[in-house]
């Protein structure tokens, strides 16, 4: 009951903080059955809430030049999760230098390399910002986004060839 209790204010607090998401949504996978070690994880995780509560988010001035810039961030962890073998996807969207969207997630696949699950990452990245760029359309704002990706097969899957030129890819959609 208390490991319910705590997880649910970090759950929410993990709402804000992009800095303990992963670490929550690990821990909440262990909400059904709590163990001893997941009771050690979620004290080491408030012991690093306590020794942040003074730490903030600052949004410093920016001008309107790097304002207008936006960037989309995405990353996955491979094989991230010991039981199903999926991956963990996370990504950030900055407008300028502010983070606007920021998300953890689990992937829906098995991804066979590396390359694959950074791909699926930079998808959900893409779908982010397009859900971005046709709500600030709906408010009059036509903004491009920048979309990055850290892993050059990931690139080359989008750029050159698209999932249907890798043929596993191909077969699971």
């Amino acid at each position: 009951i208390v490991f319910c209790s705590v997880m649910g204010r970090v759950i929410y607090l993990s709402v804000d903080r992009y800095d303990i998401m992963h670490a929550a949504r690990n821990l909440a996978q262990d909400l059904k059955a709590p163990t001893v070690l997941s009771m050690m994880r979620l004290k080491r995780l408030v012991k690093y809430l306590l020794g942040t509560v003074t730490v903030a988010l600052l949004h410093p001035y920016q001008s309107e030049k790097e304002a207008s810039r936006y960037s989309a961030y995405g990353d996955s962890d491979w094989a991230g999760d010991k039981v199903t073998r999926k991956s963990i996807t996370s990504g950030i969207i900055f407008r300028g230098k502010h983070p606007l969207e920021f998300w953890c997630t689990g992937q829906q696949l098995v991804s066979l390399s590396s390359g694959e699950s950074e791909f699926y990452a930079e998808i959900l990245g893409a779908a982010e910002a397009k859900w971005l760029q046709q709500l600030l359309r709906e408010l009059c704002f036509e903004v491009p986004t920048l979309l990055h990706n850290d892993s050059s097969a990931a690139r080359a899957i989008a750029q050159t060839l698209g999932p249907g030129g890798i043929k596993h890819m191909d077969v699971k959609y």
